[in-house]
């Protein structure tokens, strides 16, 4: 089978400056689930917050229902582990207000618990409900918050949802271009879509009210995403935090709709005196193996045990900048050989045997 590997990065920077505005409550989250075999699963939730806000603490409830009649369930989810994720310099990190500083800074708490679920059913819903977002731009007034996941498992009874390796909380800078991939990573093989959709307000069906001008299609000027790999790609136009929310759909080889994730994130917009590195960066080349890279510059099409290899680099516009690679590669492509040489620009070198069984994208 052919598999289409696309190349994409995220636009941001690192943040040395404090910003006036304060979120009161959580920043965004995510649910995901993982297969133990049988009817068990594993149930990730994660919290982003602010840590001039309040910590979310150390269990968490979650719901299953479901639309086959069995009994819903409401189960607790326990703090697997908690780490900072603020968009500072390494050198800022202990100024920030998650260590007691006045500089901006942000958490990532991940829970979990496992569950037997009743039965098989087209349509499983594991989701979590409390109060309240921050105030933002689009979505203003503190409503509640609803993250969730579903599950086909009549279709797909041993699924896995994708989930997610990008910064969930990007810094961003006014007129200027960004490039947002969800760095989305795929364990079984199936075909992935990609939607900007309305944030949940008290349950999973019932969505926020936007600010006039917004919606969940919309919600940052002129923002769009890729149906195929998520790429998010727009120029904003105006400072603030913004809600959006993506939803990632599965599908097998047979058209069957397996499950879906969503992520729900803030993208903080600000001011900035640095350039950053352009979204036309990044293009690949040097490939070397049976394939072919269209369509180009950024994605390439080749065959399952059939080795290959690339080269990208990235340039920033300020010359005196130093670049650092992050990349969620050696996740989506196991056992990939990823070497980088220089710093601006800075050169990444792929290469890589796709096994049978490997992700379509």
């Amino acid at each position: 089978m052919k598999r289409i590997i696309g190349k994409a990065f995220t636009g941001m920077f690192l943040v040395l400056m404090s910003l006036t505005a304060k979120a009161s409550h959580v920043s965004g989250g995510e649910v995901t689930y993982k297969s133990l075999g049988g009817m068990q699963f594993k149930v990730t939730l994660v919290l982003y917050w602010d840590c001039s806000a309040f910590d979310p603490g150390v269990s968490q409830s979650m719901s299953t229902t479901n639309a086959c009649g069995f009994p819903d369930q409401t189960f607790t989810v326990n703090l697997d582990t908690a780490y900072e994720i603020s968009q500072l310099c390494p050198s800022s990190m202990a100024s920030s207000t998650c260590n007691g500083g006045t500089l901006p800074g942000n958490k990532k708490n991940v829970y979990s618990a496992i569950i037997t679920l009743s039965g098989a059913c087209t349509q499983w819903t594991f989701s979590h409900t409390s109060c309240c977002r921050n105030n933002s731009t689009n979505v203003p007034l503190n409503p509640s918050y609803t993250f969730y996941a579903t599950l086909n498992n009549v279709a797909a009874p041993l699924n896995n949802s994708p989930y997610f390796t990008s910064q969930p909380l990007p810094y961003l800078c006014v007129g200027q271009q960004v490039c947002y991939s969800p760095g989305t990573v795929e364990q079984d093989g199936n075909t992935l879509s990609f939607a900007l959709i309305d944030a949940m307000n008290t349950n999973s069906t019932t969505p926020v009210t936007y600010a006039g001008g917004y919606t969940g299609a919309v919600p940052m000027p002129g923002i769009t995403i890729n149906p195929t790999n998520g790429l998010m790609v727009f120029t904003p136009t105006m400072t603030g935090n913004f809600v959006v929310v993506f939803q990632v759909t599965e599908t097998d080889a047979f058209g069957n709709v397996v499950g879906t994730v969503m992520r729900d994130i803030e993208m903080v917009v600000v001011n900035c005196s640095n350039s950053v590195v352009p979204c036309n960066s990044g293009a690949i080349t040097t490939f070397i193996g049976t394939g072919v890279s269209s369509p180009a510059p950024n994605t390439i099409q080749v065959c399952e045990n059939v080795p290959f290899s690339f080269t990208f680099s990235f340039t920033d516009p300020d010359p005196s900048d130093i670049l650092s690679i992050t990349s969620n590669i050696a996740s989506v492509m196991p056992g990939a050989i990823i070497t980088t040489s220089g710093t601006n620009p800075i050169s990444v070198s792929v290469s890589w045997i796709a096994p049978v069984g490997t992700a379509n994208t």
